[in-house]
Order: C-alpha cells, then structure tokens, then sequence
C-alpha cells in the first residue's frame, strides 16, 4: 500500500516539474531578451548614457558655480538693498548685536551699506559671517562692533564665489576710502594698509590689529593727561564699550589738530576719531576659486565714532562656522539627499532611454539633472571655506 502511494505521489510531482519546465517554451521573444544578459553593444551603449547623464548633472553643478551663482548673488543685493534702506527711513536698522526686543540678530540680517569708490563696490553687509550668509553679502563679524562705532570692525567677504564681493582688495592701496552707512549715520574710513598670509597658518588676527597710526598721537597729546596715552592703543575689539570709556571726549578735542571738520571730510588731521575706530576687510587672495592667502585691508575712521553699545557676543561665543575660513556642516544633510536624488534621477533617466524613448527620455531628465546640479553646488559651497 505504501509504495503505491509513493508512485502516485512520484507521478504528480513529475507532472509538475514537467509543466513548469514548459512554461519557459510559452514566454514570448519579448521575455528573453529581458531576461538574459545583456549583450556587449547594449552594455556599451548603457554604460555610455549612465556617463552622460552624469555629466549633464555636473554641467548643471559648474554652471551654478560660473554662471547662475553670480545672478543669484545679484538678485539678493538688489533685495537686501530695498530692506535696508526701508529699515534705514523708519528708523529700525539695527546698532547693537541684539534687535529692539533682546534677542540676538538672526544671522543674515542686513545691518549696513558699503561703498568702496575704488573698486566701483556697493553692497549690503549682513550679520554673520557663515558660508551660508555670505552667500548674498558680506558678512559682519559678529563679536565686533558695527562700522561707525569705537572699536575694530571686521567684515568677511568671498573672492571668487556667489559674486566674490571682496575679490579687488589686492589692487587697493593706503589713502583708498571707505563709506559705511547704518543706522547711526554715515562713517567714512581711510585706507591706511593691507596685510596678507598664508591661509594655512591663519588665525584671527584682524580682530586685535593694532593702529598704524599711534605713532602720530603722542605729538598730539604729549601735553595730554597719563589716562590720555594709552587711548591710541587700546582699543580691544571684545570689549569696545570699556576702551571707549576709557577715551573721554573733552581729552581728544583739547586739541585743536585733532577736531575733525564739521563736514566730515578727511582734509583735517583726524588725529582722535582714528583712535577709535577702525574697519577691517577680510577675504582671500590668489588664483579664483584656488586661494592660498589670506589678505586684510586695515582702514581707520576719520569721522567721529559712535558710542558702541555693550557687547553681548565674545569671540569665545563665536560657532566654528563663522571664524575664519569656517564651513557650515548644515551642508552635509542636503548634500547627501541630493547625491540620493541625483543618483535616483540618472537610473530612471536610463531605465527611460530603454524602455519609454530616447527623445523623450532626454527632453524631460535633462533639466531635472541640471536643477540637482545646481541645488547640489550651492550646497557644497556651503561646506567650503566661508571666505572663497
């Protein structure tokens, strides 16, 4: 009984085994050509469409790098131009690290407009000295007090980058001005020198850069009180309100060469107002896109300073982000969805080319790819170093 259960359970399992192997024979020409492996010219051609399709998606990243990140930049001055300037007729600029109800100043705020006749410059400094901020201008230093105030000022701007603001500060030169508008008035500064090093070794410097006028101070104020002599030097750009303190008003215009002219021109010995106060540009030099140095354009106030209110941020407070030649690591998440994206993009692009037409295929991946390219350099702009 057992072994003609065994042989009838033998024939219905070779009877399946034999219509399954008969499936193969029904599959349509369409069916094997899916199936089996591809052939050379097919592996060629795929190959050759998976290149080219990542090519056109560094296209999009170079052109964004060359061509759109310029307009872009462009578009943002023109913006930020118009909101300044509101801010500035109603009275709302900001003049201190924090806004009207305490708290800190978003990082990209507009707070001032620069003027630099000689390299044909106007453009809107906003707070922050991030990669991302300085995507649409120059960025103000946060632990520094504002252009126009007592203290050292410091701006970051790019050289080749999103516009590269900063990219002639090689080709200025000692008696170059500088014009700085906030809410506090107008501030003209006079270029009095330039500095650059090796970006390798650089450090923050500019923050504690001395006065290269001092030298000029002790024949105007050698008949000054002691408390007098140290004004020249110190001004500590951390805490600018005490140096200020430190400066009474009535010592600096004992003297008659030291009172600027009520107009506020650079033709009187500015003797005073230069102590207080200093602009300091920052940003690199050399080959664009490559830089090797770092270059900073030291420039001393020649109008009268304003009183800086007490500073809120210290360097200490500072992100790594903002400091000299800092990268923004928000950057790595967008980064690593678009290169998924971009990856996606080019298999369905290529998969289309196959299956759904070559024409049509191109005609609708080619400015999706191009798009990813574009989103995908600014994002590793960002990553860069904030001054490039």
């Amino acid at each position: 009984m057992f072994s003609r259960w065994g042989r009838a359970a033998e024939n219905r399992f070779g009877g399946t085994i034999d219509k399954l192997a008969t499936y193969r024979d029904e599959r349509s020409p369409e069916m094997d050509s899916v199936v089996t492996a591809p052939s050379a010219r097919q592996s060629m051609l795929l190959s050759g469409t998976t290149l080219t399709l990542i090519g056109v998606l560094l296209t999009g990243f170079i052109a964004d790098i060359v061509l759109v990140s310029p307009l872009r930049y462009a578009r943002e001055q023109i913006v930020q131009t118009e909101e300044i300037r509101f801010l500035l007729a109603n009275g709302e600029a900001p003049v201190a690290q924090m806004n009207a109800d305490g708290d800190l100043l978003p990082l990209g705020t507009p707070v001032a407009m620069l003027q630099i006749p000689a390299l044909n410059l106007n453009a809107v400094i906003d707070e922050g000295t991030t990669s991302r901020v300085l995507l649409s201008a120059p960025g103000h230093r946060r632990d520094t007090p504002l252009p126009g105030q007592t203290g050292v000022s410091v701006i970051y701007g790019r050289q080749s980058l999103y516009g590269g603001p900063f990219g002639g500060l090689a080709s200025l030169h000692a008696g170059n001005t500088i014009r700085v508008t906030t809410a506090q008035g107008v501030a003209l500064y006079s270029i009095t020198g330039i500095r650059t090093g090796d970006a390798a070794t650089a450090t923050e410097g500019p923050v504690v850069a001395p006065i290269t006028t001092a030298s000029a101070t002790p024949s105007a104020t050698s008949s000054a009180t002691p408390e007098a002599k140290p004004t020249a030097t110190e001004t500590p750009v951390a805490k600018p309100t005490p140096s200020a303190s430190a400066i009474p008003a009535p010592t600096q215009s004992s003297s008659p060469a030291a009172t600027p002219a009520p107009d506020g021109t650079e033709t009187t010995a500015p003797v005073a107002p230069t102590a207080l106060g200093r602009l300091t540009l920052v940003s690199t030099t050399g080959v664009p896109f490559f830089p090797d140095r770092i270059i900073r354009v030291d420039a001393d106030l020649v109008t009268t300073a304003n009183p800086a209110p007490l500073p809120v941020i210290y360097p200490a407070s500072l992100t790594a982000a903002e400091r000299l030649l800092g990268t923004d690591d928000s950057g790595w998440l967008p980064l690593l969805l678009l290169l998924e994206l971009g990856l996606v993009a080019v298999a369905l692009a290529a998969f289309g080319i196959r299956r759904w037409g070559r024409l049509q295929t191109w005609v609708v991946a080619v400015p999706v790819l191009l798009a990813i390219g574009i989103a995908l350099a600014e994002t590793v702009v960002i990553l860069m170093p904030n001054l490039y």
